[in-house]
């Protein structure tokens, strides 16, 4: 072997995850930049050609002012402040739309990368080997199938209230618990889905009791703040503040396009209220539990308990979306790689499912919904039955 080759060589192994990860990011850009234009399938559904788009050119006729007293769609103002600003240029508004959402993308990796240092106790170590891996795991996110497919083909925003609410879960694992309810109310702002990580913040407000209640207010008043810049600008409060109120009488149905239990049985809607009940009584059943048990909470615990209770609101609550297990599947598919290895089959079905039901909706495949449902309630079990044995010391 020439020098030539051991110096090449020494600096491939050296060198080694700076190349991986530039490769993944170039990887990440490539597939965003090719998916973007897509907004036309054959046979698919398109958010963006049947609302987004239209929106836009709503906007287009109006003024920044009547834009905002007049505000179209479902969204709330932060994501129709957007739109408004997509409307301004004359060229296509799948640019920005996307732009916006592929800057969250980078954003959550970010923190997932923030996250796993945390949690793996690498934040003291960052030159080490284990450290520079992370990097390479968290950057992998930005090219899972899903991530790609809801922000690059689908138009959706998912990885902004996402990634925002891992920035606030960063901080509050941090245990900055005003910074963390402060930014989990911007990420509220921009979508009512994060309502799912409520049950969380309840259960570790129970189990920590190192901060008041009133916390939970930044919620509500980061909302509130939101919705000034379209009552200024003349919109009815009522239905600046009623947006979320109305996406939850929009839909009339247990399960949209989701894997959900109610697939299975009790598919009609007027069970809708049974569906709540059992989802707060799996709840109050682990309070209770913990109450009795009292086990030993870390922070790994915590994040894992994150993507537990989101995936238990999508598999439960009725008028779930495909898309509103986004932040489970991609909390547990890091619990799953770093330190829960056991459950990797069952977020590999997750990830599977959600496959499916993406392309369903997206590009008309032929889905057989109990079967998905079935697949999806294996995985719930299988997580949730490795959770709560790691919770109550069952295994270690």
């Amino acid at each position: 072997m020439s020098n030539f080759e051991k110096k090449l060589l020494n600096y491939l192994e050296n060198n080694l995850d700076k190349i991986v990860f530039i490769v993944v990011i170039l990887l990440s850009v490539w597939l965003r930049r090719l998916y973007t234009p897509l907004v036309d399938i054959t046979n698919g559904a398109s958010d963006y050609k049947s609302e987004l788009s239209v929106w836009v050119d709503y906007y287009r006729g109006l003024s920044v002012k009547e834009c905002l007293s007049n505000g179209i769609g479902n969204y709330y103002v932060p994501y129709n402040l957007l739109l408004i600003l997509a409307s301004r240029f004359d060229i296509e508004a799948y640019w920005f739309i996307c732009f916006f959402s592929y800057v969250f993308d980078y954003v959550m990796a970010f923190y997932i990368y923030k996250i796993v240092m945390l949690l793996m106790g690498y934040e003291g170590g960052r030159n080490s080997l284990e450290a520079k891996s992370v990097k390479v795991l968290a950057a992998i996110s930005l090219i899972l199938p899903m991530v790609v497919a809801n922000s690059a083909i689908w138009k959706q925003c998912d990885s902004v209230y996402s990634g925002i609410i891992l920035c606030g879960i960063y901080y509050f694992l941090k245990k900055k618990y005003n910074v963390a309810f402060i930014i989990l109310g911007v990420a509220f702002s921009f979508k009512m889905q994060t309502i799912l990580v409520l049950p969380f913040l309840l259960i570790a407000y129970f189990v920590l009791r190192e901060f008041s209640v009133l916390k939970f207010l930044w919620i509500p008043g980061i909302y509130a703040i939101a919705g000034l810049p379209a009552i200024i600008c003349g919109a009815r409060i009522t239905r600046v503040y009623g947006t979320y109120y109305r996406q939850t009488r929009q839909y009339g149905a247990m399960t949209i396009n989701s894997p959900g239990i109610w697939n299975l049985g009790l598919s009609e809607y007027m069970y809708h209220h049974v569906a709540m009940a059992i989802t707060i009584i799996i709840f109050a059943v682990l309070v209770l539990a913990i109450t009795v048990k009292k086990p030993k909470w870390n922070d790994r615990l915590f994040f894992y308990l994150l993507g537990w209770v989101v995936m238990t609101c999508f598999e439960f609550l009725p008028s779930m979306h495909e898309r509103y297990d986004y932040l489970a599947i991609i909390v547990l598919t890091y619990v799953a790689i770093c330190y829960r290895h056991k459950i990797l089959p069952a977020v590999l079905g997750m990830h599977l499912v959600s496959a499916c039901t993406y392309g369903k909706f997206l590009f008309c495949f032929d889905v057989n919904y109990t079967l998905v449902a079935i697949v999806y309630l294996m995985a719930y079990v299988f997580i949730t039955w490795d959770f709560v044995g790691q919770l109550f010391g069952n295994e270690r």
